[in-house]
């Protein structure tokens, strides 16, 4: 079996993550792995492949949330949609959706975007950014919705005022 070069441990991952941070070497064993874009091979992680920036299953999801929110359209339709007889779900080797609501919406988002860097928008989106999340996390402060403007930002323009809170 295919091991750890740091701790010399068989790639057996647990994907249950007990604490944030620890010393131990089977602590590297914690969390569910992904590999969305494949790192070229024999460059130590080194990538020379595209990265997305928007996709299909982006838009669909989109504007499944957009007739959720009362837009005109079938939300479940439009998830089940298929690109060369490929839908979201098929894709990934599950049913269709038989049925849809917004809770469902964003744990979709999160499984179909993982690593796309927009989950932190969805949530601010979604009402549920404040919301204490597990394990050993507070709940986050209203003013962490917006990020600082950088000083050297506000020291060129006199009309900026910095975000309340920083």
């Amino acid at each position: 079996p295919l091991k750890d070069k740091q701790i010399d441990k068989p790639l057996i991952f647990n994907p249950v993550v007990s604490k944030i941070q620890s010393s131990d070497g089977d602590f590297r064993m914690a969390g569910a792995r992904s590999i969305k874009y494949y790192p070229t091979a024999n460059t130590g992680g080194g990538m020379n492949n595209d990265f997305a920036v928007f996709r299909l299953a982006d838009i669909i999801l989109m504007k499944a949330e957009a007739q959720l929110r009362g837009g005109a359209g079938n939300p479940v339709a439009t998830l089940n949609y298929q690109s060369n007889g490929v839908s979201i779900r098929s894709r990934a080797g599950l049913a269709d959706f038989a049925s849809i609501n917004l809770d469902d919406l964003l744990k979709e988002r999160a499984r179909e975007m993982a690593w796309e860097m927009w989950r932190r928008n969805d949530l601010i989106r979604f009402g549920k950014y404040l919301n204490a999340r597990v394990p050993d996390k507070a709940v986050s402060q209203p003013f962490r919705k917006l990020f600082p403007i950088p000083k050297a930002e506000l020291d060129r323009n006199d009309n900026l005022t910095q975000n309340d809170g920083y």
